[in-house]
């Protein structure tokens, strides 16, 4: 990582170094769902040997946090997100403690930081949320996936419905700065879309700002092959997600990304950067961090190998460098999941040219479709339903050589 120069640096009046989000992993779970590919450790919270191994873990990546964060420069952080794993099994006391020392991290240009935890419905408590209002968390996000209890036994998922909503009340009273989003899979097994309906219908109840529609993927071959026969078929899974879209659209939540719909004001900042592939570092093990070199049109990337008990940098690291053509790929890859689309000024700034100059003949296929927008560089809503179509004609077109061998880029 030492030999990388560069970074984003910011202009007079904003920051003086490195402007980056920061994530931040935490692996405990009390089980592994089918259907999860992120790495994380069983544990049981209350006993000794496992309280243990989360303190210590704990110290590990404080000293991770900050070493990161002077190494990269960094001194800009516009958002944190807790994701995992399971950061609800931390409880009250551990992430109000990882919240205080995180005070030091959230040093931005004149706005507020955004942060984020995650939470799993059947592990929220009163205690888990109190810490985090009492460390100003923003955002808690709240893996919900289904409230149908056939579709979770089929994929792992632990808890029951009625324990779920019985810990959901507990954000009853929770004070109006702290916004709540849920997550709901699509896609389950004995899911159909009357189901899936209820279950938006019964989240929505409790006014959460922003929901996440995820179509389910499984990894890893991670359902039997029964369960796999109880998967609703292609076309009818495909009506199944629609249905979800049309019905968040329909209750005020307006879809921002692939996945992602929230009431006005209320889109995740933090993943907008990512989308936006804009600088985050990644703290924890399988947490991985980008760096941008903008004069150059490249970056390097690093992931912390997958153990709880990982070594101070550089040991602990897997070290990508990428080159301005992949960046270029991911760029596109990345921005037209957003509903606005990648950031024009950003793509100009980075590789000298723009959208329309890279993938001309793409952008005119689509926008004769109606699948690309005629006022502006982003997919229509119908047209994010094709998008890896789209994203396979814009790479077809890169590969005939244009971009990065003549004029249309430096």
């Amino acid at each position: 990582m030492s030999g990388f120069a560069g970074g984003a640096r910011e202009g007079a009046g904003s920051c003086l170094w490195v402007k980056a989000s920061l994530y931040i992993h935490i692996p405990f779970c009390a089980s592994k769902c089918a259907y999860c590919d992120f790495f994380s450790v069983p544990t049981s919270v209350p006993t000794n040997a496992a309280s243990t191994i989360i303190d210590e873990y704990l110290e590990a990546l404080y000293r991770d946090i900050e070493s990161q964060l002077i190494f990269f420069k960094i001194d800009c952080v516009p958002s944190i997100y807790i994701g995992g794993g399971t950061p609800s099994l931390l409880g009250g006391k551990r992430i109000a403690a990882l919240l205080s020392f995180l005070n030091f991290a959230k040093k931005t240009d004149g706005g507020t930081c955004e942060l984020t935890v995650e939470a799993n419905s059947e592990s929220l408590s009163e205690d888990f949320i109190q810490g985090c209002v009492e460390g100003g968390v923003s955002r808690l996000s709240i893996g919900v996936q289904s409230l149908n209890d056939a579709s979770r036994r089929a994929v792992a998922r632990r808890g029951s419905s009625r324990r779920i909503i019985e810990n959901i009340k507990f954000l009853q009273n929770k004070p109006a700065a702290l916004d709540i989003s849920f997550d709901i899979l699509s896609g389950l097994p004995y899911q159909h879309k009357e189901i899936l309906l209820h279950d938006i219908e019964t989240l929505l109840a409790f006014n959460p700002a922003h929901i996440s529609l995820y179509d389910l993927m499984i990894e890893g071959g991670g359902l039997s092959g029964a369960m796999l026969e109880k998967l609703p078929a292609g076309e009818v899974k495909e009506k199944m997600w629609i249905a979800g879209r049309d019905f968040l659209e329909s209750a005020g939540y307006a879809q921002y990304e692939v996945s992602n719909f929230a009431r006005e004001g209320k889109r995740a900042r933090h993943n907008i950067r990512y989308w936006m592939m804009e600088n985050w570092i990644g703290c924890g093990p399988s947490a991985s961090g980008t760096i941008i070199d903008d004069e150059r049109g490249t970056a390097i990337r690093y992931t912390t190998r997958h153990n709880i008990f990982y070594a101070p940098p550089p040991l602990r690291q897997t070290i990508e460098h990428i080159d301005r053509e992949t960046l270029l790929k991911e760029t596109l890859m990345m921005g037209y999941r957003y509903i606005d689309g990648p950031d024009e000024a950003l793509f100009k700034k980075r590789f000298s040219c723009t959208l329309e100059s890279v993938i001309p003949k793409t952008i005119a296929a689509w926008r004769a479709t109606n699948f690309y927008s005629e006022t502006k560089n982003t997919l229509t809503p119908k047209g994010l339903l094709f998008l890896n179509q789209f994203l396979l004609d814009c790479f077809d077109e890169l590969s005939r050589g244009e971009c990065g061998t003549s004029s249309r880029c430096r």
